[in-house]
């Protein structure tokens, strides 16, 4: 074999061996990356839920009514002139 033959050889040889453990880890970390990608964008999404029901809770904040209910269902705030009446169960 004449040298032109060898570097050939080594150069495919050169070739194979890039293509196998670059192009493979390569191959997985673009998994890795996309798994990734796929979770942040689920937390994004959930994030984006949470952040939906925070705000309209501020908007229910804004309202007189809602504050009303809350110190009466969480105080127990009555008004004069109202009545409350609660409801006991038996024990078996």
């Amino acid at each position: 074999m004449k040298i032109k033959d060898y570097l050939r050889l080594g150069g495919g040889l050169c070739l194979v061996i890039y293509v196998f453990y670059v192009g493979i880890k390569s191959y997985f970390r673009y998994n890795e990356v996309k798994l990734d990608y796929v979770s942040k964008k689920h937390e994004i999404l959930r994030e984006n839920r949470q952040h939906e029901t925070l705000k309209q809770q501020i908007v229910l904040l804004e309202l007189s009514d809602t504050w009303e209910y809350l110190a009466k269902s969480r105080l127990g705030f009555v008004k004069p002139g109202e009545h409350v009446y609660k409801i006991v169960k038996k024990g078996n």
